[in-house]
């Protein structure tokens, strides 16, 4: 069961966050994935569990408040997909497509990124080959 599991159960806690304030992308061909809060503590959380950087900023909305949020891309990115895609719900497609292109060869990268982008389900894709 996931609650005797520490390791999963915070992998299930993060994938809940990212389904719900997070963001998988591509970016200059890479992959990024992104949390965004107002509280500084959630994203120290994702630092301290997988790495990555925080960034602030001031808001334009919530009243000025600043806003932070956390990065990873690259291998860093696979590493946080690979242990968090099991329990994604709304996301778990991009984190399909990603890892995949993450593994792809140059030429067929591209295809996969559109996927991403597409939030192509990967039963589908299969179906089309």
């Amino acid at each position: 069961m996931i609650q005797d599991n520490p390791q999963q159960a915070g992998d299930a806690y993060c994938a809940g966050i990212v389904d719900a304030d997070g963001c998988i992308t591509r970016s200059s061909g890479n992959v990024r994935v992104q949390v965004t809060s107002v509280d500084r503590i959630l994203c120290d959380y994702f630092v301290t569990r997988y790495g990555g950087s925080v960034y602030q900023y001031q808001g334009h909305n919530n009243a000025g408040r600043t806003i932070y949020t956390w990065q990873v891309s690259g291998r860093t990115a696979r590493k946080v997909l690979e242990s968090i895609e099991p329990y994604l719900l709304l996301k778990r497609n991009k984190a399909f497509w990603a890892i995949r292109s993450l593994d792809a060869l140059p030429k067929d990268r591209e295809l996969l990124l559109r996927n991403l982008v597409a939030n192509v389900d990967p039963s589908a894709a299969a179906e089309t080959k």
